[in-house]
């Protein structure tokens, strides 16, 4: 038996936990083997030989990682540099909160989130969930989310189906080892365990389903590339079916894209206000002052960042513990938190080892030994390239006190001795520690990225240092002044970048706890570098903003000066702001952002998107459940002290609450300044299929939010005495509610004179009959109308509805004397029922037609009605002008009207033989007589064609002799350098138009078709004599250039034939 047991561990060994002794029997009996098979057989029966062994490597390797992971887990020290705080893992564990990522809706550039989820929520195993990713700040719990799935798997209280579970910290993780040598190498599994590595690694190999890694700040990598075994690891390359749970501080500053291979994506977005409370009452469990202490500084405090920081578990952590020391200060910034916690560090260490009084001064030995830490620490961080591990000869002067302080580590499992900081946040206070020591200039410009190579690694230090340096901090703010000066002068410079250090400089002026003086100088710095636009743009891509960004925007904004030298007004100096992708945490920050508005009295313009200030959608489990301060946000910007003329409002209303769309139009109710309104709403084209199922119980609130909008936006709009210009989406339009709720009231506005019509693309920007017609009463019945635009991506809709004859209707009615027409794309015969508004509306002075193509059909009909016009003033064409006869009769109708004056082509693309054919209509009309009133010809794009060059150049020769018969000619035609692209379809449509030439001839030669029905004859001649009309109109260049495709063509198709033949010869070799 005793033979048979240790047959039966080797054959285990190598097959894993899936090999049997039923397994062994049958490759017994295959070996011909089948007395031991019996015997095996028999020895089971009789109880002698167990279907599992106990010695099992899996089960060996368990009970040693989880009796190792209970010594080492149970207990944490928070703060590697607080050794006397010692916490237990299961009493005082507090959930943070995370975002889980959408991969179908995320981009770089624009982040969708989800509701908060708890840490226990996020999964991080499943059937499709192999590899998961955790990014945030340093301090914000990502290693204490780790410890905890650690803790939970050696205690058997979630992931029982593992086996095993790998802790490994990313700086250990060699490239010339791989992931087993840093197993044994730093104690994870002893060195003279009884499992070898190659055991270990053959066992993992064959039973992946049953272990998982986990990898603490893989950023930190060293040598990280795609060959490094991590890489490969998360990739699927290696060990593809084990468990990988990663943390980073940000996905975008890895040197490998490794986001694209993991399942999951969370966010840690660290506490909430419960959370907080949870925390402090497990910290001071039996204090009940501490705690009541700790909320009312929280509430005497609440206005400023000390609230946003104790979101973050480590800043929370490290205010109880300067409230456990009964420290006197109550810092509400993060240097102040830190300042305090290192204070209390060395009054300990003095105490203890020193036998000083805490209340005297640090000896100067251990002063030189802190600013020698120091400048090590900015050394670090200036030639960072990989994990910062400290060798005993960089710290041999000063590690015996530094580490007694917890400002160093010792690295465990190491040969040689090797230091880490006790953590990141902590080395980057030092680090900036050594700058204002120092006190240089080019320390200073350090701080300050001037691009995204950088990856703003001296963001962090750059706030320490406004902190540290308090009322001083000028200098700081010069060098931000230098690069923003720097960055908005280079034209190859990444907005973002600019944006980065915008924020980055909001949350020094708060940090440095003299928000005025430097708000001030910021905000002098912005407005010196605005140019003539005078717009200041700020895209947060929906990132959070913390609660001193929006404090030190808010000063910065209060600062902007647009006063002349008498205290008044000054209109020229008054700037455009723009808040892009702002999506709101916490209102207090908020509503001092537009208390700022309204006071500044300098904001002429302002954007924003109300999508991202609903809490319901950013902070579910907020207290402002009623959006309050939403409300009051948009009630400071619609106050007429804030003299906003201009006011552009983004929302996607389909998951916004109730509250957040009745408080939209609070920010233009009543609004005596305000001249134009932009409103861009955005909402779901059908109810979900669930509302027309009654039994699920799904209340669709589409219909109810829609409702809401249009009453309440109307109700604003019919308020606003002032209003001149509005520009609205055109799904407003679409919905049939619209035609009592909204319409009525821009139908009977007093004082409208412009109506831009704008829709979305991607579905949403399909006008319906519904709102066709909409628009239509719009445009007849409101007789103060002077511009009209709309833009649109199209008015062709499979219903087949008349959508442009009713738009014509209602324009061919409308009293505006300016039209512009603006189509992604549209068919021949709905560009001919456009050009009717020229002739049936003759209040028109100014039209513009633009979309992809101009047919040679629609400018015949265009050019009837511009000759016989007697109103038109102004002409606009954009698009692709392929055809040169229709648009020399265009231009000869534009010179016989003698009441237009000026006619502008903008050609996307121009055929060469088209400029050619105006140019020598020019020509000819110079040699018979000039004109007897100046006519502008503004000719605009680019020109393909093999002689471009060409006739660009007998164009130029030509302007001047036209300008003596008062023909003038604005001419900035180019040659586009990369035709391929135009020509290339050409050629495509040449090869298609000759093959199905040949498919007509050949089917005309075999056989007579049958009888066809009368309607479908004539459909059919129909398209013959269209399909003639534009062979007639094509050049003797694309004649020869079908010829050649053609040939081309039929070669492509016989290698394609050749291919298939053989291809299926192979298949029946095969078979």
């Amino acid at each position: 038996t005793e033979q048979k047991q240790q047959m039966l561990r080797k054959w285990k060994e190598r097959n894993g936990t899936r090999a049997t002794p039923a397994e062994l029997m049958e490759a017994c009996r295959k070996a011909e083997l089948a007395e031991v098979a019996d015997e095996i057989q028999k020895a089971m029966d009789d109880g002698m030989l167990s279907e599992q062994l106990h010695d099992d490597v899996g089960d060996i390797c368990e009970r040693a990682l989880k009796k190792y992971y209970k010594k080492t887990h149970s207990y944490y020290t928070p703060l590697n540099w607080c050794p006397w705080v010692e916490l237990g893992q299961k009493d005082n564990h507090v959930p943070v909160r995370v975002n889980r990522i959408t991969r179908e809706l995320c981009t770089p550039a624009d982040l969708a989130k989800e509701e908060l989820l708890t840490e226990n929520d996020a999964v991080v195993m499943g059937d499709n969930i192999k590899r998961v990713i955790l990014e945030g700040p340093p301090g914000i719990g990502k290693t204490t989310l780790l410890r905890n799935i650690v803790y939970n798997w050696s205690n058997d209280l979630k992931f029982q189906d593992l086996k095993m579970m790998f802790a490994l910290k990313a700086r250990h993780l060699k490239a010339s080892g791989d992931l087993f040598d840093a197993i044994y190498q730093h104690n994870i599994l002893p060195r003279d365990f009884e499992v070898t590595k190659d055991r270990l690694k053959e066992w993992v190999q064959k039973n992946q389903e049953k272990v998982m890694f986990i990898i603490d700040a893989v950023e930190e990598t060293p040598d990280f590339t795609r060959d490094h075994f991590v890489a490969r690891l998360i990739f699927g390359n290696y060990l593809r079916e084990t468990f990988v749970v990663l943390t980073t501080t940000a996905t975008h500053n890895l040197k490998v894209p490794i986001l694209r291979s993991c399942d999951a994506y969370y966010v840690v977005e660290g506490f909430n206000q419960d959370d907080i409370d949870a925390f402090v009452c497990q910290f001071f469990r039996n204090n009940k002052e501490a705690r009541k202490g700790i909320r009312a500084l929280m509430t005497q405090y609440g206005h400023t960042s000390l609230v946003d920081l104790c979101k973050t578990p480590m800043y929370l952590m490290l205010l109880c513990l300067l409230w456990k020391e009964k420290d006197k200060t109550r810092p509400d910034t993060v240097t102040g938190l830190f300042e305090g916690i290192v204070d209390i560090s060395l009054r300990k260490y003095c105490k203890k080892h020193l036998q000083l009084n805490p209340e005297e001064e640090i000896p100067d030995d251990l002063q030189l030994k802190l600013e020698e830490l120091y400048e090590l620490s900015w050394k670090t961080l200036v030639n960072e390239k990989g994990p910062v591990v400290l060798t005993q000869d960089e710290v041999k002067d000063i590690k015996d006190s530094m580490v007694k302080l917890g400002f160093l580590i010792k690295e465990k499992g190491h040969q040689a001795e090797k230091f880490a900081f006790g953590h990141r946040l902590l080395r980057e206070l030092f680090a900036a520690k050594y700058v204002v020591k120092a006190n240089r200039k080019d320390l200073y410009n350090l701080m300050w990225s001037k691009g995204c190579n950088s990856g703003h690694k001296f963001n962090t230090v750059c706030l320490f240092v406004a902190g540290l340096l308090g009322e001083q901090a000028t200098p700081l703010f010069e060098s931000f002044a230098n690069s923003y000066t720097v960055m908005t002068a280079d034209g190859n410079c990444s907005q973002c970048c600019i944006d980065t250090n915008m924020v980055l400089a909001c949350r020094c002026i708060v940090e440095s706890t003299q928000p005025r003086q430097f708000g001030l100088f910021v905000a002098e710095t912005l407005t010196a570098n605005m140019g003539s636009g005078r717009v200041i743009a700020l895209n947060f891509f929906r990132r959070h903003p913390k609660l001193n960004t929006l404090l030190g925007l808010s000063y910065i904004i209060e600062n902007i000066n647009c006063l002349d030298d008498h205290g008044r007004v000054d209109a020229v100096k008054r700037i455009s702001l723009i808040l892009d992708n702002v999506w709101i945490y916490h209102h207090k920050g908020l509503v001092q952002l537009g208390q700022a508005v309204m006071k500044t009295r300098c904001i002429d313009s302002l954007g924003i998107s109300a999508t991202g200030l609903d809490l319901s959608l950013t902070n579910p489990r907020n207290s402002d459940g009623n959006n309050e301060g939403m409300y009051d946000f948009f009630q400071a910007v619609g106050d007429p002290r804030s003299m906003i003329r201009c006011l552009t409002i983004t929302a996607q209303i389909d998951r916004m609450s109730e509250s957040a769309i009745k408080a939209i139009p609070e920010a233009f109710r009543n609004n005596d300044n305000l001249e134009q309104l932009d409103l861009f709403t955005l909402f779901s084209k059908r109810c979900s299929y669930r509302c027309e199922d009654d039994t699920t119980g799904f209340c669709c609130v589409r219909t109810k939010h829609i409702d809401m909008l249009l009453t309440d936006v109307a109700k604003a709009i019919e308020e606003m005495p002032n209003l001149q210009c509005l520009r609205i989406s055109a799904n407003i339009l679409r919905e049939e509610m619209s035609k009592n709720l909204f319409v009525p009231s821009l139908q009977r506005h007093p004082k409208i004179k412009t109506l831009h019509i704008v829709g979305q693309v991607k579905g949403r920007g399909h006008l319906t009959m519904t709102g066709a017609e909409s628009l239509a009463e719009i445009l007849a019945k409101n007789r103060n109308l002077e511009e009209v635009s709309i833009r649109l991506t199209t008015v062709s809709e499979d219903t087949r509805e008349p959508l442009a004859a009713t738009l014509c209707d209602g324009l061919s009615r409308t009293s505006a004397a300016s039209v512009e027409l603006l189509f992604n794309c549209v068919l021949p015969q709905e560009a001919r029922v456009f050009a009717d508004i020229v002739k049936t509306n003759k209040n028109i002075t100014d039209v513009t037609f633009s979309w992809h193509t101009m047919f040679p059909s629609f400018l015949r009909t265009l050019a009837v009605h511009v000759k016989l016009s007697t109103s038109l003033e102004r002409l606009v064409l954009c698009g692709k002008f392929e055809d040169g006869d229709s648009l020399i009769t265009l231009v000869t109708a534009a010179m016989a009207n003698q009441k237009l004056g000026s006619l502008v082509l903008n050609g996307k693309f121009f055929l060469d033989r088209t400029v050619s054919a105006v140019t020598a209509c020019l020509r000819q009309r110079q040699g018979d007589r000039g004109l007897e009133r100046p006519f502008i010809l503004h000719l605009f794009g680019d020109v393909v064609g093999d002689n471009a060059e060409v006739v660009v150049s007998q164009l130029d020769q030509l302007t001047k002799s036209c300008t003596d018969n008062n023909i003038v000619i604005h001419n900035t035609l180019s040659v586009e350098p990369h035709p391929d692209a135009y020509l290339g379809s050409l050629r495509l449509r040449a090869a298609l138009r000759a093959k199905r030439d040949r498919h007509h001839s050949r089917r005309s030669l075999s056989e007579k078709p049958a009888q066809e029905p009368p309607k479908l004859r004539k459909r059919r001649r129909g398209k013959k004599r269209r399909s003639k009309k534009e062979e007639q109109t094509n050049s003797t260049v694309e004649s020869e250039m079908d010829q050649r495709n053609s040939l081309n063509y039929l070669a492509v198709v016989i290698l394609v034939v050749f291919a298939a033949i053989v291809g299926i010869f192979g298949i029946i070799l095969a078979l």
